[in-house]
């Protein structure tokens, strides 16, 4: 019996990980890589680093067109290939880090944060009139008559000018 759920679970897992690389995998990786913006909503902007950004000639300093050429394209591959590999050896545990990370996030948010908030907002509705209650006892009888105190007060302002 055990084997047969293990058998099962194992064959799902299987489909499932078929199913997601073959969605992964449906499009040549040329055409993957040059698709037009990858970053809709600009949220890694700062980190956009070509080599005119960080590489710069002075006037009066220049290098050969060729030394700059290679130098440009070299850099641009160094970044690149290093790119590639660091994501290919941090990039899907690190996936699955935050994506577990902001699951938890939400799950706490829907099941714990905002039935909070709501519960508060509920009491604090109740306290907030009785204490509404309380303040206006106490402090419109004193603010009144404060206010008739100094209803009869003129103030008078004059220029003087001095010739």
């Amino acid at each position: 019996m055990s084997s047969e759920k293990s058998e099962e679970s194992r064959s799902f897992l299987d489909k499932s990980l078929t199913r997601m690389a073959d969605k992964a995998l449906d499009e040549p990786v040329a055409s993957f890589k040059n698709r037009q913006n990858r970053d809709p909503h600009s949220i890694n902007d700062e980190v956009r680093i070509n080599f005119e950004d960080i590489i710069a000639e002075p006037a009066g300093y220049h290098s050969s067109k060729y030394v700059w050429h290679m130098s440009t394209t070299i850099y641009n591959w160094g970044k690149d290939a290093a790119y590639q590999f660091i994501s290919f050896i941090f990039g899907i545990p690190l996936s699955l880090l935050w994506g577990c990370m902001f699951a938890i996030v939400a799950c706490c948010h829907v099941w714990c944060y905002s039935p909070m908030r709501r519960s508060h907002v509920i009491k604090m509705g109740c306290w907030s009139q009785f204490w509404g209650i309380v303040i206006s006892s106490c402090f419109d009888p004193l603010f009144e008559s404060t206010g008739k105190v100094f209803s009869n007060v003129n103030i008078h302002t004059e220029r003087i000018v001095i010739a």
